[in-house]
C-alpha cells in the first residue's frame, strides 16, 4: 500500500473518529520522519469488527488479521488503539525512497521457539528493476514486536554475495532471540518484521537505508 492508499486503508477501516484521526496523524508523522509507524486496532473500532496489526515501513502499510489466541496473548481490549513510532535508520541512514526489492515467501522454521536457538528460515525476493539494480553489503533485519516491550528489539543476518539475480531465494539465521535482547520477552506470539537493508560500511554503520518492503511473520515463544 502506497501513502494514499494506507490513508485509503484505514479511512475506510477504522470507524470511530477519534481513533481513526489519531491513526492517520501518527501515519502523516512516521511518512514525514521517515520511520516505522505500528497501530494494533481493536475489533470494536473497525468496520468488520475484526482486530488488525499493522506496519507502515516509510513506502507502504502491511496488515495482518490477529486472531483469538494472538489477541489473547498480547491482552488487547476490544476497544484498543496500540500506536508505537520507532526508527531502525542507524546514525547518518537514509529512509526508504522506494523499495529496490520486493521480499515474498517469509517462511520460519518451526512456529513454537524458546528463544536459545538460532531463528531459521527462507524468504524469496524479487528486484523491482532486474536490469539496473544490484545490492552490495545487503543485510536482512528482523524486528521483533509485541505492545508493551517498551524498547525496539532486533537482529541482523549479513549477506556474504552481492544480490544480482532478478529473484532468488535467501536462507537466513539469525542469533538467538535470548543473546539479541536484553529485554525479558514474554511468552506468546511474537511478530517478526522481516526487511532488507544496505549500507556504504557496516562496521561502523554508515548510510544504511532500506531497500525493500517489510514482510511478517508470526511465531510463539514457549
Amino acid at each position: 500500500m502506497s501513502l494514499s492508499t494506507a490513508n485509503a486503508w484505514i479511512q475506510k477501516m477504522i470507524v470511530l473518529p477519534p481513533a481513526r484521526a489519531d491513526a492517520l496523524r501518527m501515519l502523516q508523522q512516521a511518512s514525514a520522519a521517515g520511520a516505522d509507524a505500528t497501530w494494533i486496532v481493536g475489533p470494536r473500532l473497525t468496520s468488520d469488527k475484526k482486530c488488525y496489526l499493522g506496519r507502515w515501513d516509510g513506502w507502504e502499510l502491511t496488515v495482518r488479521q490477529l486472531g483469538r489466541r494472538e489477541q489473547s496473548d498480547w491482552l488487547l481490549d476490544a476497544n484498543c488503539l496500540y500506536r508505537e513510532q520507532d526508527s531502525l535508520l542507524y546514525p547518518g541512514g537514509r529512509s526508504l525512497i522506494a523499495p529496490l526489492v520486493s521480499l515474498t515467501n517469509i517462511s520460519i522454521d518451526g512456529t513454537i521457539h524458546d528463544g536459545t536457538a538460532p531463528l531459521t528460515g527462507t524468504c524469496h525476493y524479487l528486484m523491482d528493476d532486474p536490469h539496473a539494480c544490484v545490492i552490495t553489503n545487503g543485510a536482512l533485519c528482523a524486528q521483533y514486536f509485541r505492545p508493551g516491550l517498551g524498547r525496539s528489539v532486533t537482529a541482523m543476518w549479513y549477506l556474504d554475495t552481492l544480490l544480482s539475480e532478478p529473484e532468488g531465494e535467501l536462507r537466513f539465521s539469525f542469533p538467538p532471540l535470548v543473546s539479541t535482547s536484553d529485554t525479558q520477552m514474554p511468552s506468546g506470539t511474537i511478530a517478526v518484521f522481516l526487511q532488507l537493508l544496505t549500507a556504504d560500511t557496516w562496521s561502523p554503520a554508515q548510510g544504511c537505508r532500506k531497500v525493500s518492503n517489510a514482510k511478517l511473520a508470526m511465531i510463539r515463544l514457549k
